[in-house]
């Protein structure tokens, strides 16, 4: 303690056990209130996986579907088969999301090799339902789009 002119005596204003407990409150403090870091992000759920029931002009093929997540955009891969026992396929596109869009857009072909072609369709607000467009194409040209939707199952 030291003691003053007047005979009283004071404490020193910092000492090193007050400086050193403040320091350790501001680590604990700055440590509880770090934001999260900026990958932390929320996973959408799966809404393409399984069987979907779809409809354009030249039939009713039905899609049998798996979300593959991935770095970058997610992709839907899976396979279709035509209404009547027809054909059988392959489809493979990216998922983007967008403005609160999720939209599926890839290219389709026929295991033996009939028609091939691309797609782009939107899923709708309850993720049960999607509306879109496909195309077949030859080796240089495509068709014109045609209309193109699916249920899920």
């Amino acid at each position: 303690m030291q003691l003053t002119h007047a005979g009283r005596t004071r404490q020193p204003r910092h000492t090193p056990t007050t400086t050193l407990s403040l320091a350790a409150v501001t680590a604990v403090a700055a440590f509880l209130v770090a934001p999260a870091p900026a990958h932390a992000t929320l996973v959408p759920p799966d809404q393409w996986s399984g069987v979907w029931h779809t409809h354009h002009e030249f039939g009713n093929p039905t899609l049998h579907l798996d979300l593959e997540r991935q770095d970058g955009p997610d992709v839907v891969k899976g396979w279709y088969q035509n209404d009547g026992g027809g054909g059988r396929g392959k489809i493979s596109g990216e998922v983007s999301r967008a403005h609160g869009d999720e939209v599926w857009e890839g290219k389709f072909r026929d295991d033996d090799g009939g028609s091939k072609g691309k797609f782009r369709v939107k899923l709708d607000s309850s993720g049960a339902h999607f509306d879109g467009w496909f195309k077949t194409c030859g080796r240089f040209l495509c068709s014109s789009k045609y209309d193109w939707a699916g249920d899920h199952a």
